[in-house]
């Protein structure tokens, strides 16, 4: 089981990227006390912020977790990742465009 979830984040596979995420003070006990993947480390900014680096596919299931946290991470690394997420996000919110009052 080990060996099959190293090159997944949930059901996709692909080859894997070092990810580099901030996760903002505020929701950092809640990271730091979960088992998101196996290869993940944070480390303690000054600030109270976290840094979780992990080496992860990018995939649709791991692109549409880091959005489900929109309000809690940023994505620093790698810039595939971050077009990606823009990407994702500019196409859901031009669905809405013109629809609102």
């Amino acid at each position: 089981f080990r060996e099959w979830t190293k090159n997944r984040f949930g059901v996709f596979f692909g080859d894997l990227k070092k990810v580099v995420i901030e996760i903002k003070k505020e929701y950092a006990q809640y990271f730091i006390n979960r088992k998101w993947h196996q290869s993940q480390v944070f480390t303690m900014e000054d600030n109270g912020d976290v840094i979780l680096e992990m080496k992860v596919p990018i995939t649709p299931d791991f692109i549409s977790w880091i959005i489900s946290w929109h309000d809690a991470v940023l994505v620093l690394k790698p810039s595939e990742l971050i077009f990606e997420v823009h990407r994702t996000l500019r196409k859901a919110l031009d669905q809405y465009e013109g629809s609102l009052m």
